[in-house]
């Protein structure tokens, strides 16, 4: 890999803006329930992407395509004693704009969820069990890669 340079190559430029909101409660004793609902909308202008130029040698160039992404992201939190289960999902519409032509971006899932529960004892012992799922995604080649 060729390092960058800063005579032929431009710096990437992103922008974005997003808006969050929290809310938490609780329920009986103990039982505590909190929601994080994220927007996002992100562009990258003049982003550097890998170009190929002879054998093993690379080198990072600038691209006339640029990537937009927007979406929302939802983390749900219950807690009850010594238990805690988180619950997560993000949806994220991915797409490259390349000279007035918009396809899907590659290697991006447009769902993901996560779940996590944690037992966690005074401090002393931490336990967790983790499930993630994302589903398929377009591939650079123009496939489209299994979920998982």
């Amino acid at each position: 890999m060729l390092p960058i340079s800063p005579d032929s190559n431009q710096l990437e430029k992103s922008y974005g803006v997003n808006w969050a909101f929290n809310y938490s409660t609780g329920f009986f004793e103990g039982l505590k329930f909190s929601i994080n609902q994220l927007f996002f909308f992100t562009r990258i202008r003049n982003p550097l992407v890998m170009d190929i130029l002879h054998g093993p040698i690379y080198k990072l160039v600038n691209s006339e395509r640029w990537p937009d992404s927007k979406g929302f992201e939802t983390n749900i939190k219950f807690s009850c004693r010594h238990f805690q289960l988180y619950i997560g999902y993000t949806f994220t519409d991915a797409h490259l704009n390349e000279n007035g032509v918009i396809r899907e971006n590659p290697l991006t899932a447009r769902n993901r969820f996560n779940n996590v529960l944690v037992y966690e004892s005074d401090g002393k012992l931490k336990v967790g069990l983790e499930a993630y799922y994302y589903s398929s995604q377009p591939l650079s080649d123009g496939k489209i890669g299994k979920p998982f």
